[in-house]
């Protein structure tokens, strides 16, 4: 079993700043929708619905990043085929892994394991913007030996 995990880390959510804008009004999560300003609803969580209005960043849309992921798990079984009297088999082993099959994190968006301006040395890291979540898989096999 592998595990990764990162405490601490803060991430500036480019996706819920793009997707609450509010520019233009189009493409807005529900919650965005159902709680936005109106003259009635002045306690509102989120700014007017408005053509006209730019993006403004600001620390809202800075979330904790810290997570815990199960990168790796595999459970094997070694198949007793000495005491089966297969001829030819010295050994056998039937596996299932799975990979990045669990993360337990805050975050809202997909993936807090992100970067997506710039490589380990650059200094705009932690921004998730239109980034791929890692990708998860299941694998099962037969190891043999001869």
């Amino acid at each position: 079993m592998f595990i990764q995990g990162s405490y601490g880390n803060d991430i500036f959510n480019l996706n819920k700043a793009s997707s609450v804008d509010l520019g233009m009004g189009l493409n807005l999560p529900r919650e965005v929708f159902e709680d936005h300003w109106t003259p009635e609803n002045t306690n509102a969580k989120y700014p007017k619905i408005t053509r006209t209005l730019t993006a403004n960043m600001s620390s809202r849309f800075v979330e904790d990043g810290t997570y815990l992921r199960f990168k790796n798990i595999q459970l094997a079984y070694n198949l007793p085929v000495r005491d089966w009297g297969w001829k030819g088999f010295k050994s056998a082993q039937v596996y299932a892994s799975g990979q990045n099959l669990i993360t337990f994190t805050k975050y809202s968006w997909y993936d807090p394991e992100v970067n997506a301006y710039g490589g380990a040395n650059s200094i705009n890291q932690g921004i998730d913007y239109a980034i791929y979540p890692t990708n998860k898989s299941v694998t099962f096999g037969i190891r043999c030996g001869f």
